[in-house]
This record gives structure tokens, sequence and C-alpha cells, in this order.
């Protein structure tokens, strides 16, 4: 029976991936793993065919780009933000969609692994990170919208704890009397969630407002959660400090079918500035997470470990700024509010 790459992945203690890499001779690979493969190859006789030494000649411009939906425009963002980057540098970015699957997220990396791309990038993973870690043993792997990972794994983020704290502030100095942070629940480890809540938590600390602290973690039925949020707080003098725009569109939404007036009533502020939030139906104050920047860093941390496959991972944040819309003022809450409590009376 023939060696095949699974057995000398097997004697070498490395994953197939990485034999495949070595056949093909990338010079991702460090010395000395390429060393342990080789010699691996060695003992068991391993030949690899023809179509693999055929693959050693090509050297890809090719970057995959793993997404977990199209549905949310802040992916589309970074793709498109990725555009001139990685033609600045002669990449050309390849996308796939993982349908918010990890079988699928790591099926789609595996498949950019074997086309031969130059490097993977991932945003927002699904899968868990120790999975991802043993991926980034293979070929350069970025990681953006996640918080540091370890291992040879590169991350990008918005510095999301200092958003959420400038967009509490600033719900703060318009004068609600209460914010509350609402986010979604998500099983992966590094999800921004929690970090945004951190800093929501920071500025109320800072305020000397900590007591009024009411975090309310969501997956769906965003209707229910509002009636239970005004039933706790006593009114909607309120806002809402949300984990991103999606959700904080469905607010909006929510808030329209009660008759309430985002902004002059009930506060909404979201995160990614999405082009969604800027529609006239919305028009959603929302910290914009400063795409260009993201992207750039992206392609310096690909460019990095394409060269230097072994360097520890490093994380870089980028500073985000608050875009300032109507669902965020509330100077004429007071009389709006008066008369829409009298109507209904």
């Amino acid at each position: 029976m023939a060696v095949t790459q699974e057995d000398v992945a097997r004697k070498a203690g490395v994953s197939r991936q990485l034999v495949s890499l070595v056949v093909r001779g990338d010079p991702r690979v460090s010395a000395e793993r390429r060393r342990a493969v080789k010699q691996a190859m060695a003992e068991l006789n391993y030949r690899p065919n023809a179509a693999a030494r055929a693959l050693a000649e090509r050297r890809s411009n090719i970057v995959g780009v793993v997404l977990p939906a199209f549905s949310n425009p802040y992916f589309g963002n970074i793709v498109e933000a990725l555009r001139e980057p990685c033609h600045d540098r002669g990449l050309t970015p390849l996308v796939a969609f993982s349908q918010e699957s990890p079988k699928i997220e790591a099926e789609a990396i595996d498949h950019f692994i074997q086309t031969g791309v130059a490097a993977v990038i991932v945003v927002a993973p699904i899968q868990a990170p120790e999975s991802l870690r043993r991926v980034a043993e293979d070929i350069p792997l970025v990681v953006a919208a996640r918080e540091p990972m370890g291992g040879y794994i590169d991350t990008i983020t918005s510095a999301n704890r200092t958003g959420a704290k400038i967009a509490t502030q600033h719900a703060l100095d318009v004068g609600y009397e209460r914010v509350i942070y609402v986010g979604r629940t998500h099983p992966v480890d590094g999800s921004v969630s929690s970090r945004r809540e951190l800093g929501y938590l920071d500025a109320l600390a800072q305020a000397g407002r900590i007591d009024e602290a009411l975090t309310v973690l969501t997956k769906e039925a965003v209707g229910q959660t509002l009636e239970e949020v005004f039933d706790e707080v006593g009114s909607t003098n309120c806002c809402f400090v949300v984990v991103n725009d999606m959700l904080a569109i469905e607010i909006v939404a929510e808030l329209g079918l009660r008759g309430i007036q985002p902004g002059l009533e009930v506060g909404v502020i979201g995160y990614d500035n999405t082009y969604l939030a800027g529609l006239h139906g919305f028009q959603i104050t929302s910290m914009d997470p400063n795409y260009a920047a993201t992207a750039e860093a992206i392609l310096e941390a690909v460019t990095e470990r394409i060269h230097q496959p072994d360097l520890d991972g490093r994380h870089r944040t980028i500073t985000p700024h608050l875009v300032k819309r109507a669902s965020s003022r509330r100077h004429t809450w007071g009389t709006h509010a008066a008369r829409r409590r009298t109507s209904q009376g």
C-alpha cells in the first residue's frame, strides 16, 4: 500500500496540511518543521505524485478570506476595505462563507490551504481558538474581529472596550436617565460582545453610576426584551448601547411598532457604522471601527506572517470613533414624551 501524506503527518507529529505545504516547497514552513517532515518522508519512503510536484513550482498571490455570512453589512465593509491594500501588495482576495457553521468554516480553510493560497484571513471565526491555533501552524493565518488567540495567530480588532465606553459616555452626556447594554449571546471565546460590555461598565463606573448597570443578552425576541427592560427600569427615558448595528436596527424597528421615536424618547447606539445605520428610516448613532485602518492592519499582518511564519502571534487594535445621528438626540425628550403620554391617556 502506498504511503500517504496522512502517514507522513502521523510520523512527523504534524498536520496533513503541513506535509502538503512541504511537498509543494512552500517557503512559509519553518526550517524545523520542514526537517521533521522531510525525515518522516525519507523513513517511510514517501514519494509525492506529479501533481504535487507541479504545485511546488507555483507561488500563489491569492489570499483566502472566510466570513460567517454576508447578511451583516459589517462583513461586506471589511471585504471592500481589503481590496485596495491587497492590490497594493499584488494579492487577490478570494471569499468563502461559513454560514456560521464551525464545520463549514473548517472546510473552507482546508480548501484554501489545499489550493495553495498565500494566507488565510478569518473574520469573526466560529471555531474554537485551539482549532485555529492548529491551522496557524500550517499557513499564515490572520483573524479579524476577535481578541488575542495565542500561538501563531495574528489578531486585529476594534478597540471594543474603548469604543463601548465612548458610546456609553455619549448616552450619559446627552442625559438619558438609564443606559442599558444589549448584546448577543455568543458561544465563541474572544467574541467582541464581552469586551464591549466591559467598556459600558467602565463608563458607568467613571460616572459613579455603576449601581445602575443593566446588561441584557438576547438571541431573538427583541420585542420581549424591550418590554422586560422598560418594566425593570420603570421608564422609557433610557438609552440602549448595542453590540452591533444589526441588533440596533431590530431595536429601532421594535420601538417604531410601539410608536416610540428613537432619540427623542429612547436612545439607541450601535456599533460598526454600516450603511444601514445611516439610512433615513433608521439614523442610528454608531461607533465606526475604521474599516480602512483595519484592512491595512490585516494586510500588514498577512505580509509579515508570510515572510516570518514562526513569529508569535501579535494583536493589533484599531481606535474607533463615534458617528452621531438622530437615534441619540433627546433635546426635546421631555416635551415629546409628555405629549405622547397625554395622547395615550
